[in-house]
């Protein structure tokens, strides 16, 4: 078993076609991994192997590359990720780990170059990664070739500006030449040493602590392989409830079919919020989150959803003011205006429509919610107008009802014979009570009614006056014949006859009148019917 300190373990990373896989068989001295010269993606999935070779015990793990061309490019940043986080998986615990970036001498740096040292970069953490490489250009035969030794290795490092430049200074100029093609052991030795010099001199190995340090950056990294698939998955449920949202019809009874969108909603935002939580995905300071748009989308849903859940609230207030309002319709149809307690009623009614209209008054609700309910207020204003008419003619015509009733109860109690004043009286009053009828705006039903009433009490007082005056006559000539007849009683031979003569005449007199009368008032009666 080798020591910690005899133990170095080597991840190979950069894009695809730099020569990985034949690095990987330079250090090992064998031929472990798969290559290519084509430039296509041999290394499909990780591998390792490990060696003895200068007193150490050499690891290395082989992983597809960064950008690998077997994919496309929205895929390339998640697979890396995770292939990264599985190479660090499988690394060794012991021994120090450096990251060996294999770029191609010769090159030109593009942008597949600078978006797989920025991949490398949210992989690894930037401070981490320079702390822990060492760069290989690869095809060093090509160096070789172009300088023939006119210069030497080191100073073409110090020549390179720009990106790559940048990237030699960032690594500490810890960059090592090979040559995968070389066939003297002497020069692959070399090669392998002066990368095993600098892998001593890094100021640490890479752990997996490292790597688990750096996980916001993994995290992003990961999100943003993911993010066209998310953007389209996500954007679907958006467009489900935008339709939703706009096919719903509200009512009063849309309660529930509303919290459920809410739910809906929030749901969503949450799982946004949770993929995109910048404690878990590195942004900087000022950076745009990369699901913004998103989550701004899915944001502008819920003001509506709010207003649909006032809609609602407005729209039961409604429904509960219109369902009061219809209790005072209700009310107003079954009052009869004829009761006797009507009035009283009818001031009841008015107060509680008075504070169910003030407090309609004081929702200040807008037209498009009002509009029912003004109709419904309108037709109890309509009602309540026309049962306080109903009531006031009502009242006159029960007025009007018990003069004739108390001028009926006068005359039907009046005993006969009386002075002829009395009647006269009666008239008078009966002719006042059926002027006033006759003036007064009534139903009417109610002004017939009187009007047969008050008719029919004249006509009673009329036939009263009549009998009255009769007996007065005929008790008067009874009177005078009586006395007549004392003296006639001394008359001889004829003064009795004479006297009952005298005493009997008034009284079959008076029985005919009576029965003219009554055969009279028989006739008019039958006209009457007629």
């Amino acid at each position: 078993m080798a020591s910690e300190d005899s133990r170095l373990v080597f991840l190979l990373v950069g894009k695809t076609g730099t020569g990985k896989s034949a690095t990987g068989n330079s250090i090992l001295g064998s031929c472990a991994f798969k290559c290519s010269d084509d430039g296509t993606s041999v290394t499909s999935e990780i591998s390792f192997s490990s060696v003895a070779r200068q007193g150490y015990t050499l690891t290395v793990v082989d992983a597809p590359g960064v950008m690998d061309t077997s994919v496309d490019s929205t895929e390339a940043k998640w697979k890396s990720c995770r292939e990264m986080i599985h190479a660090m998986s499988i690394c060794p615990t012991s021994g120090k780990l450096a990251i060996l970036l294999v770029l191609k001498y010769g090159e030109r740096f593009t942008e597949e170059n600078r978006a797989t040292v920025r991949i490398l970069k949210s992989i690894f953490g930037e401070e981490n990664l320079w702390k822990s490489c060492v760069i290989i250009f690869t095809h060093g035969d090509l160096f070789d070739v172009n300088y023939d030794g006119e210069k030497c290795f080191e100073d073409w490092l110090r020549e390179q500006s720009r990106e790559l430049g940048k990237i030699i200074e960032n690594c500490r100029f810890k960059c090592v030449l090979f040559d995968n093609k070389a066939k003297f052991p002497v020069k692959q030795e070399e090669q392998l040493k002066q990368l095993m010099d600098f892998v001593d001199q890094l100021d640490q190995g890479y752990t997996k602590d490292i790597f688990d340090e750096a996980k916001k950056q993994q995290n992003r990294l990961e999100l943003e392989g993911l993010l066209p698939k998310l953007v389209v998955e996500f954007q679907s449920e958006i467009n489900s409830l935008i339709a939703n949202i706009n096919s719903t019809v509200i009512t009063s009874d849309s309660r529930d079919e509303v919290m459920k969108l809410e739910d809906l909603v929030n749901h969503l935002l949450a799982r946004i919020n949770e993929m995109d939580d910048p404690e878990k995905i590195f942004y900087d300071s000022d950076e745009t989150r990369l699901l913004e748009n998103i989550r701004s989308e899915v944001e502008c849903l819920i003001p509506k959803i709010s207003l649909m859940k006032d809609t609602v609230q407005i729209m039961k207030k409604v429904d509960l003011l219109i369902s009061n309002v219809e209790q005072i319709i209700n009310v107003i149809d079954q009052a009869n205006p004829r009761d006797e307690g009507m009035p009283s009623c009818l001031r009841q009614i008015e107060t509680k429509a008075g504070a169910l209209w003030l407090k309609i008054a004081q929702e200040k609700l807008s037209p498009p919610f009002s509009s029912r309910l003004d109709l419904t207020i309108s037709l109890a204003e309509q009602k309540l107008t026309r049962l306080r008419d109903d009531v006031e003619l009502a009242e006159k015509a029960r007025k009007l009802n018990l003069k004739i009733v108390g001028l009926q109860d006068e005359v039907t109690n009046q005993t006969i014979p009386t002075l002829v004043s009395t009647f006269t009286a009666f008239a008078e009053r009966a002719d006042h009570i059926l002027a006033e009828i006759n003036a007064e705006s009534l139903q009417p039903h109610d002004k017939a009614d009187l009007l047969e009433r008050i008719t029919d009490l004249k006509t009673k007082i009329d036939n009263l006056k009549i009998d009255n005056d009769m007996n007065i006559g005929w008790t008067s000539t009874s009177v005078i014949t009586g006395v007549i007849s004392v003296f006639t009683a001394f008359i001889p031979i004829v003064g009795i006859p004479i006297t009952v003569g005298l005493n009997v005449a008034p009284v079959v007199g008076q029985i005919i009148h009576r029965a003219a009368e009554r055969s009279r008032r028989q006739s008019e009666a039958e006209k009457q019917k007629k």
